[in-house]
């Protein structure tokens, strides 16, 4: 997905001035299609969330004991859930046995992989990388 946004960002200026002129160009919906700006989306919303709490975090406390002693027990919170989460084992489907040529081997359905360890509540880091892989 970098690539795409990385093609669409040298691209824009020549975009936008020809949408500025009333002439888009026919490839357009290539470079701009609705995975691409869902991508878009998703990135402003995570800054826009992270900004928010940067200017929480950055305010400057009235009492400082209690801000702190606040901020103490969020963190001993969210350490809990994640504990709690890391705790709780990840149920992945059951594998199938494969025969490549001579060789048997044990393999699962990628899709149903990717389900489980999102409904464990962890994120897969290279969902955008694998695009030859349908998740």
């Amino acid at each position: 997905m970098n690539d795409r946004l990385s093609r669409l960002k040298r691209a824009l200026p020549g975009y936008l001035e020809a949408w500025r002129e009333g002439i888009l160009p026919s490839d357009w919906g290539q470079v701009a299609n609705p995975e691409v700006v869902a991508a878009l989306l998703a990135e402003w919303e995570a800054l826009s969330e992270l900004a928010s709490r940067f200017e929480t975090a950055t305010e400057t406390p009235s009492e400082p004991a209690a801000f702190w002693q606040a901020r103490a027990e969020q963190m001993a919170q969210r350490n809990r859930e994640l504990s709690a989460q890391l705790a709780t084992p990840v149920r992945l489907p059951g594998a199938r046995v494969a025969f490549f040529g001579y060789v048997k081997t044990a393999v699962m359905d990628a899709r149903q992989v990717r389900a489980a360890i999102r409904d464990a509540g962890f994120l897969i880091d290279t969902d955008d990388i694998n695009d030859n892989v349908p998740s």
